[in-house]
């Protein structure tokens, strides 16, 4: 198995023992896996890894453990769902924690990598990378309620790719990042229309809000940096070095 590595132009070495995916990948470090089962020699990072679901089929057959790839899920504010995503099958998977069912596997765009619930657990957007949108779905019946895509003026569209999203607590606002686009959207999160756009670092992925979601900061993997943004004025504040190729942030309350 051969995947693209976007950042350094290289290629992803994938090996399927039973039970589980090895990764190597030249030049890069472990990027978002689990520090539990990986371990690395010099630049290549190696993970068992494997994600049951991925494979399936909308009806839920053709689960496999050696084909596809897990890349983010989130549980559902009472903890009874949990969304996967998985990028090489362009699905969100919900599942059911009680009885650890797959109770349905949803078509979404082209690399899914983020799914994230609003906070009444209402809702839950899910980003494409390669497809460069959201989709809103109902959490109870996991229809599409809105596709949202995304245009920048002087950013070629293939540029635009959505990954990282957090939604305020509050139903105002929705944050989707927009990788080498390197811009922040700004979201109504209840008529789902564009606010506006944030310039922000080079290559823009994962975000964390601060504790009382006054702040957003971005991890932005080419410029090596963490940008502010306050959510009230809805403006980038500040930049902040910070070691090589960041990619994902969290805050310590």
């Amino acid at each position: 198995v051969g995947l693209w590595c976007p950042l350094v132009g290289g290629t992803w070495q994938a090996n399927a023992p039973e039970g589980g995916l090895e990764i190597g990948c030249p030049g890069l470090w472990n990027e978002g896996m689990d520090p539990i089962l990986t371990s690395s020699s010099g630049s290549i990072g190696l993970a068992a890894m494997y994600d049951p679901l991925v494979g399936a089929k909308p009806d839920g057959s053709g689960l496999s453990k050696k084909t596809g790839i897990a890349d983010d899920w989130k549980m559902s504010p009472d903890g009874k769902v949990l969304v996967n995503t998985s990028e090489t099958t362009n699905m969100a998977h919900f599942i059911a924690t009680p009885s650890l069912q797959v109770i349905d596997n949803v078509l979404v765009d082209s690399r899914p990598r983020v799914a994230r619930f609003t906070a009444d657990g209402s809702e839950v957007w899910v980003s494409a990378e390669v497809g460069g949108t959201v989709r809103v779905l109902d959490a109870k019946t996991h229809k599409l309620i809105k596709r949202i895509e995304f245009k920048i003026p002087g950013v070629n569209q293939d540029l635009i790719q959505a990954v990282g999203v957090q939604l305020t607590n509050d139903g105002k606002y929705a944050f989707v990042a927009l990788g080498p686009a390197n811009h922040v959207v700004v979201i109504d999160q209840k008529k789902f229309d564009i606010i506006k756009y944030l310039l922000v670092g080079q290559r823009v992925w994962h975000m964390a809000f601060s504790p009382d979601q006054k702040k957003l900061y971005t991890t932005n993997g080419v410029s090596n940096d963490v940008s502010v943004i306050d959510v009230d004025a809805l403006k980038v504040t500040k930049s902040t070095p910070v070691g090589r190729y960041p990619w994902g942030v969290v805050v310590k309350p």
